[in-house]
């Protein structure tokens, strides 16, 4: 009897259905035996030394530092293009805020003449985070220039899981490949400002058809910088490998940076690994 498919689903509380949450753990601890026991040492003096040039470029500048700290993974060989779609990561600490820099858009299947959601999240989030009517995003998504032109003003994206559903699977790759994969929020409009509060606490990986994936990790400006990036990377590892869909393919390197830096290495494959692949 052939083995059942692993649904991947996407939402806040689960991303995996039960069958799906089995692979996960098995892919977990594959991910482990794969970094090895020095992962968390290694990621600690790497995150150290990008903390310290952050800091020595922040007293040459007149203005504030970028502080952003990105992972790069990079596989032997690329995803197939089923099971896209973007993951949540858990994080010791926010790498998202409502600052000026962290422009956050919500994309909404369609507001009621008499909703007052608008008015209710400018107010909450101090108008940091812009809402729309999906039928407007739905004009935008007609013309490749005008969505990449609308996709580039902002670094975050979340929309209802309704119209999540509506997205056709070309717009999901085309928002992907740019990292702007709108998440989905289950629930209803009046607990959406709980739901958007509780995801400006994570960050988020989309799953494509690609041998390299990016997303933002951590803050040199935090302690906890590198633990939010070992923590991130155990996470995103497993769902990159259960995309995989039983494809040959390995985690070749894994690189951090931050947007001023040269991409250090926290993991390679072993030569002998690699020798023999």
């Amino acid at each position: 009897m052939p083995e059942k498919k692993t649904v991947l689903t996407w939402g806040v509380k689960a991303q995996l259905d039960f069958e799906g949450k089995k692979k996960y753990r098995r892919a977990s601890q594959m991910t482990s035996k794969i970094l090895g026991a020095e992962f968390p040492a290694t990621v600690a003096k790497t995150v150290a030394s990008l903390q310290h040039h952050t800091s020595l470029a922040a007293t040459k500048s007149a203005g504030p530092a970028v502080d952003c700290i990105f992972v790069a993974i990079t596989l032997s060989q690329p995803l197939p293009t089923q099971n896209s779609g973007p993951v949540q990561l858990q994080l010791r600490s926010p790498v998202y805020s409502l600052r000026d820099e962290d422009r956050v858009c919500l994309i909404l299947e369609k507001l009621a003449e008499d909703s007052n959601t608008k008015e209710r999240i400018r107010k909450t989030f101090a108008g940091r985070i812009r809402v729309i009517d999906g039928e407007i995003f739905k004009d935008t998504m007609k013309s490749k220039q005008k969505l990449s032109n609308f996709v580039s003003g902002y670094d975050l994206f979340f929309c209802d899981a309704k119209y999540y559903a509506q997205m056709t699977m070309p717009v999901r790759e085309f928002l992907g490949r740019k990292g702007k994969c709108p998440f989905p929020l289950s629930g209803e409009e009046t607990d959406l400002e709980q739901k958007l509060a509780e995801a400006m606490l994570h960050t988020y990986l989309t799953i494509r058809g690609s041998g390299r994936f990016e997303y933002k990790a951590a803050r040199t400006s935090e302690k906890s910088a590198a633990g939010n990036v070992v923590d991130s990377v155990l996470q995103a590892i497993p769902h990159i490998l259960l995309a995989a869909a039983g494809k040959r393919t390995t985690i070749e390197t894994i690189m951090i940076k931050t947007p001023d830096s040269i991409e250090l290495p926290i993991y390679k494959r072993p030569y002998e690994e690699n020798a023999a692949a």
